[in-house]
């Protein structure tokens, strides 16, 4: 009988140990803030995302823009090398090159100018925030005109190497 007491007692404890719990408003509160800090992480794990993105744009128009800076560096220095082996050229062959400065002044301002301008309307378009292959395609576009002046400037250096007997 003493163990029936003892174990209706210790029933008793239990079951009165379970109703003096939480109650359904502290639960609900509990569950609403874990909900809310559950979209927040959410939410900065989406913000992180975009500004990774933004940053490897920002990075490839860096590197997009210091390949223009460098070009047009070149570019420079290679025009006023073209127009010296030009002139000599001219006087070595005792002929007049002024169609053929043209030439190269007409060729030097057009690749010049292309550069700069797919560079500027890059830039207008604010394309920051735009996709990498956009960035990707202006990179190939000034590449192309890169190999363009290029093409044309082994051609100086052909010349030059025939003057100089080498």
């Amino acid at each position: 009988m003493k163990k029936r007491i003892m174990a209706l007692l210790v029933c008793c404890l239990f079951l009165g140990g379970c109703g003096a719990g939480i109650t359904q408003e502290e639960y609900d509160e509990v569950v609403a803030q874990r909900d809310a800090a559950i979209e927040e992480r959410d939410e900065a794990i989406a913000e992180k995302d975009e500004l990774e993105t933004e940053i490897g744009n920002l990075n490839n128009v860096v590197e997009l823009n210091e390949k223009v800076v460098e070009y047009q560096a070149r570019i420079e220095e290679q025009y006023k090398h073209a127009k010296f082996i030009l002139y000599v050229t001219g006087l070595v062959a005792g002929e007049d090159t002024e169609s053929s400065q043209e030439e190269l002044d007409d060729l030097y301002q057009t690749v010049s100018g292309s550069i700069d301008a797919v560079k500027t309307a890059y830039e207008s378009a604010n394309a920051l925030g735009g996709a990498e292959q956009d960035i990707a395609d202006v990179g190939e576009s000034i590449d192309k005109m890169w190999e363009s002046w290029q093409n044309f400037y082994e051609v100086v250096l052909a010349m030059e190497s025939f003057l100089s007997g080498n």
